[in-house]
């Protein structure tokens, strides 16, 4: 089974919903990420991805290949925060969703986030903020 496992020191930010808007010229309805440096962060987060996939040497998989992608999202802990689990924002579906799509992103390691079929996630305080991702199939 090829596996692609990589620990990226990076702060995962969580992708929210869309904010429409009407382009006052076309008339179109447009679309716009209502996180703000979230394009910029999920850019960064695929490119390290990249980088870890040609290391390896990672395969693209065919489209009809299930996917299975287990995640570990650290955060830094805050020096007042005694709690012991993270508990608190952000929440995990947006967490997962801006990884998956920044792997999409990538056009590197596989053709489209439909493939993942299976896979697990946690949220957890550290020494630094990270995120680790370890896909196969």
């Amino acid at each position: 089974m090829p596996t692609l496992h990589a620990i990226i020191d990076h702060k995962a930010k969580p992708q929210g919903p869309k904010t429409p808007y009407r382009n006052k010229h076309t008339k179109a309805v447009v679309l716009v990420e209502s996180s703000k440096g979230l394009k910029q962060s999920r850019r960064e987060l695929s490119t390290w991805l990249i980088l870890e996939a040609a290391k390896h040497g990672w395969e693209i998989p065919n489209k009809d290949t299930p996917i299975q992608v287990d995640l570990i999202f650290t955060f830094e802990r805050p020096k007042t925060v005694k709690r012991e689990h993270h508990t608190v924002k952000p929440d995990a579906d947006k967490l997962i969703r801006y990884t998956l799509d920044a792997v999409t992103q990538s056009f590197k390691i596989w053709t489209d986030d439909s493939q993942v079929n299976r896979g697990s996630w946690l949220k957890q305080y550290g020494s630094t903020d990270q995120v680790e991702i370890t896909i196969t199939y």
